[in-house]
């Protein structure tokens, strides 16, 4: 569930390259934080945090 008071708010921690990691993930099912950043051509300890900013967001589920 959302809990944002504005849509500026959501839209303010949703940058432009977590959104490609979005983009990379959607559909592929479970893939590690390794794999999204081969594909999107970035850091892994940079998706690696964007990952945790996105499943706080509520747009992405992380497993252990």
């Amino acid at each position: 569930m959302l809990n944002f008071e504005t849509p500026a708010q959501f839209f303010g921690r949703l940058t432009e390259k977590r959104w490609h990691i979005v983009r990379a993930a959607q559909g592929q099912g479970e893939l590690q934080v390794r794999e999204l950043a081969r594909r999107v051509g970035r850091d892994v300890k940079r998706v690696h945090d964007d990952v945790v900013a996105l499943a706080q967001l509520g747009l992405l589920e992380r497993t252990e």
